[in-house]
């Protein structure tokens, strides 16, 4: 029985889309409120915990989520709050690019190859005009390798280091320990996690302490509060320089298919010539300027008449070279010079 064959991988074309601050700020807020997905018990029930960025403005905080504060504009609790506390470019962690590979030197850049494919239509035209040229089909098989590829490339990522703060926020210590035990638990024994967004990928981990600011202990007219910190460090990266970037995200170049070198006619009579690949000979059944071999046989023939009307005497040269027949098939070609001398 024959063996069952694997059908071919199918190729699909991914979006790389740009890699910056913003996208790793949005990738743990992602991963906290969707993928950690926390709930906890209220005096409503089970409740999921609303996770707020801390940088956002008051103003759109309240108007966008009406349901995050009371009647009197005081936020409703238990809540994950998340803050972006520092950025650091260490020059020891590089990820895949230890080298330093710097754009090119043109309105396109790019530095590292990503992808390469073929160019459908240029390869097309290339191989019609080729099958033309030399068969006057253009549909005619042809063994020469006129492929054209396309390169893509993009920048070298910049890798950063952040540092994140996450705050529990709660009135009761069993919500506190309804929230915290989910990061205790999901990120393993290395503390490891990973976050995503717009197609790029970065790893966390999670720090060892969680530091506790609970005003329990104080017997005040206070609002009751437990507060427990969770730092995360996100080894990330960014391409380009955002919106202030002036080349493209990335740069699609073509490869060349052959290289034609032209040279200048000695005289106005001397055709150009050009230097191709001899790797395809020319068809001698189409070409007329094709070798056909070494001339065979050439003959001269002189002839000396007198006018017809009995007038002077007319001298006829007629100087004739041929080209016969050689092995190959095909007809032979001829060329025939004549020149007239009347006295």
């Amino acid at each position: 029985m024959p063996a069952r064959v694997s059908p071919p991988a199918i190729l699909k074309e991914i979006d790389l889309m740009p890699s910056t601050l913003e996208t790793i700020d949005h990738a743990l807020f992602k991963w906290l409120d969707e993928k950690l997905d926390i709930f906890a018990t209220t005096n409503k029930g089970w409740k999921k915990v609303p996770v707020i960025w801390a940088g956002t403005e008051r103003s759109h905080q309240i108007k966008d989520n009406k349901d995050l504060r009371d009647s009197s504009g005081v936020l409703k609790l238990p809540m994950i709050v998340v803050s972006r506390e520092s950025v650091a470019k260490d020059s020891n962690f590089k990820g895949i690019a230890w080298a330093h590979i710097p754009n090119e030197n043109d309105p396109r850049g790019g530095a590292l190859t990503v992808a390469r494919r073929i160019g459908q239509m240029k390869t097309s035209e290339f191989k019609s005009a080729h099958s033309f040229d030399k068969n006057r089909d253009y549909n005619f098989p042809s063994s020469k390798d006129l492929t054209v590829y396309e390169t893509i490339t993009m920048p070298v990522p910049t890798y950063i280091t952040l540092m994140y703060r996450i705050s529990i926020k709660a009135q009761y210590q069993q919500q506190v320990n309804e929230i915290l035990t989910p990061f205790i638990a999901r990120t393993g024994q290395i503390d490891n996690f990973f976050i995503g967004h717009d197609g790029h990928k970065f790893e966390g981990f999670i720090q060892g302490s969680f530091g506790q600011a609970n005003n329990v202990t104080g017997m005040g007219q206070d609002e009751r509060i437990y507060e427990t910190s969770i730092d995360a460090k996100i080894l990330g990266y960014i391409l380009g320089s955002d919106s202030n970037e002036e080349r493209p995200k990335i740069a699609i170049r073509e490869g060349a298919v052959t290289v034609i070198q032209l040279t200048e006619p000695a005289s106005l009579s001397e055709p150009s010539m050009a230097i191709e690949d001899p790797s395809e000979p020319d068809n001698p059944y189409l070409n007329p300027d094709a070798d056909s071999g070494e001339a065979a046989a050439e003959g001269a023939a002189t002839s000396t008449g007198v006018d017809s009307e009995g007038g002077g005497e007319t001298d006829n040269s007629l100087f004739w070279n041929s080209t016969e027949e050689t092995g190959e098939e095909g007809p032979a070609i001829h060329e025939a010079t004549i020149n007239y001398a009347i006295d």
